[in-house]
């Protein structure tokens, strides 16, 4: 129910955007994947947005905490479990964000004093180290999520594997964004 009401939403966002003329999130989204041709882009647009929509959310939540803590003198049982799950896809999500973007520091003093062809092969080395680390990820996050679904959370009472599947999806996007860099896209 939840997926079909974000469809039909993205759709009257998308309708809404071309009878106004203006452009939206989603459409830029949308435009990338079929008027361009570009998926992977697509993918790192919704990926940051994502991330984007997690954080407002625990900027909300954190107001709303502080708002009843000390407005109402009456603690949220709730908030502070949403606040951690978020951070977790936010961690999780950012890695291959930050990977896409040259941002996770490198040994780029030791690469820079290698020939030209050691260098290369230093440098798919550590691509490689990133396909490595992306399918650890998901294989261990996998098994991580598999045995907490069976405890629930205390506070939002969900399946614990809920948060750490944020492991898995992480793991996966930065296995699609390393074998993307390894091929030179």
């Amino acid at each position: 129910a939840g997926a079909a009401l974000a469809c039909m939403e993205i759709a009257a966002d998308y309708g809404a955007a071309q009878h106004f003329g203006m452009s939206t999130l989603s459409t830029a989204v949308f435009r990338a994947w079929y008027a361009h041709g570009a998926p992977a882009l697509a993918l790192q647009i919704s990926a940051v947005l994502l991330v984007a929509a997690i954080f407002a959310v625990i900027v909300g939540v954190a107001l709303l905490q502080v708002f009843h803590r000390f407005a109402l003198n009456s603690s949220l049982s709730w908030s502070e479990e949403l606040q951690i799950f978020g951070h977790i896809w936010i961690v999780f999500l950012g890695i291959p964000i930050a990977y896409r973007r040259s941002a996770h520091l490198y040994i780029e003093t030791f690469c820079d004093m290698l020939p030209r062809g050691p260098r290369a092969a230093f440098n798919l080395a550590v691509e490689l180290t990133w396909v490595g680390f992306a399918v650890s990820l998901m294989v261990l996050g996998f098994m991580v999520a598999r045995v907490a679904h069976l405890q629930s959370s205390p506070g939002l009472e969900v399946p614990m594997s809920y948060p750490y599947s944020g492991m898995v999806v992480g793991g996966a996007y930065l296995l699609l964004v390393a074998a993307r860099r390894i091929a030179g896209g």
